[in-house]
């Protein structure tokens, strides 16, 4: 892939004001639940279970660039190939980014309501389950996922 090429397609769907027919960001009730102040991601109509929910869109950068990072290391997703990681996506930057971002990191499995997963080289976030209108959407993040947490 070309720079030109990461660059048009780093700007594919990011939008400004993360609302539209399907989710809205506003304060957590998740993370204030755990005294934590933050923002999350609400379902803005019901979704059935499997239904795509949003494509979690970041610049894109290399392995390298991600693993020199210190800061607002929370956003970042590897997009893998058949040889290992072919890129970053990271979300940190908000003209970049999509509303995806603001998906929290459940504390344990039961809780969580929808998942990523890659589909090609994007990543792409689905119901686990249903999701009523007006509910956070919680997800997993694997075995980091009690490191994400802690770094709120």
């Amino acid at each position: 892939m070309t720079a030109e090429q990461a660059q048009e397609w780093t700007q594919r769907g990011a939008f400004d004001d993360y609302i539209d027919e399907n989710v809205f960001v506003d304060d957590s009730k998740f993370l204030s639940n755990m005294k934590i102040r933050g923002k999350g991601l609400y379902a803005a109509r019901d979704f059935r279970k499997n239904e795509y929910i949003q494509e979690y869109l970041g610049k894109m950068i290399t392995d390298q660039e991600a693993e020199r990072k210190t800061k607002n290391t929370n956003y970042m997703f590897d997009v893998k190939g058949k040889r290992g990681i072919l890129f970053v996506l990271d979300g940190a930057q908000k003209r970049y980014s999509s509303a995806a971002r603001y998906v929290n990191a459940a504390n344990k499995l039961s809780q969580q309501n929808s998942y990523f997963k890659q589909v090609g080289d994007r990543i792409m976030l689905r119901a686990l389950k249903r999701i009523p209108k007006y509910n956070e959407i919680i997800g997993w993040y694997g075995p980091d996922t009690h490191r994400v947490i802690k770094q709120h």
